[in-house]
């Protein structure tokens, strides 16, 4: 927590147990590796993951899902060409 200014170690010092489980298994850690860590070590952890920035989630590419006008067009105009 050395790395950390003042307002990051108290805002990580400030969550709950739950909260740092969830944190950390978002970043990797198994659930029997959490469970087996005092909240000290969960403390640590945190801090070591937030100082060297792996604390943002993963950004995946989103499934686009939506509707496309262009597209329903062209299925429609393939139907009415096959009645």
């Amino acid at each position: 927590m050395d790395r950390l200014d003042q307002a990051q170690v108290q805002a990580i010092k400030k969550l709950s147990t739950s909260r740092l489980i969830s944190k950390l298994s978002q970043v990797g850690y198994t659930e029997d590796e959490l469970y087996s860590m005092n909240r000290d070590n969960m403390l640590e952890k945190w801090a070591t993951c937030v100082a060297s920035g792996t604390d943002k989630p993963v950004v995946t590419n989103p499934s686009v899902t939506g509707y496309d006008a262009a597209l329903e067009r062209e299925k429609l105009d393939f139907e009415k060409k096959e009645v």
